[in-house]
């Protein structure tokens, strides 16, 4: 088994929470941090309304199958109270039931994993959907992140095509021409 990790490429069908800047949550949450490391705390998406809902697509890995996905989110409730946030992915054409995770007093990590077996095309449609469960507190997420656990696809042979494709081709098929 492999792990790899997956970041928001782009906003989903819901975007509820607000914006620190701009219009584009999943930007906001994508800083390219990874825990145990905690993001910049500028660029952010927060809510203080309970069941307002962020959703993000996901980007994707080349796989055989897939076990797990453990998402991990950086988050601070601003008035120490560790309200809630509910964390679900889509996978398998429908939304996995909701992990919470902690919201924690000061700026922090935590993470709702999530077991099946997954296909490729799972993990191509894989979304992440963030429901706040605070009334009154405001909820900050800084950062998402997701943690796969796979198993390689057999025969894949990872090789940079950005430059000349002949050399490629000719070392994966033993110099035919």
């Amino acid at each position: 088994m492999a792990t790899g990790t997956i970041n928001p490429s782009g906003d989903g069908t819901t975007t509820d929470w607000e914006c620190s800047a701009g219009t584009n949550n999943a930007a906001l949450v994508d800083d390219g941090v990874q825990q145990p490391t905690n993001p910049p705390t500028d660029t952010f998406v927060s809510s203080d309304v309970a069941d307002v809902v962020d959703e993000y697509h996901m980007t994707t890995l080349v796989v055989a199958s897939v076990s797990q996905v453990v998402v991990w989110v950086s988050l601070i409730d601003t008035q120490g109270r560790s309200n809630e946030v509910d964390v679900s992915i889509y996978v398998n054409g429908g939304w996995a039931a909701d992990v919470a995770v902690t919201a924690p007093a000061a700026q922090g990590w935590d993470s709702a994993t999530f077991n099946g077996a997954w296909t490729q095309a799972d993990l191509d449609a894989l979304q992440v959907r963030l429901t706040c469960q605070s009334s009154g507190p405001v909820i900050k997420v800084y950062e998402v992140t997701g943690v796969v656990t796979y198993e390689e696809a057999s025969g894949f042979v990872p090789y940079d095509f950005s430059g000349d494709l002949r050399g490629g081709i000719n070392a994966l098929s033993g110099g035919l021409s």
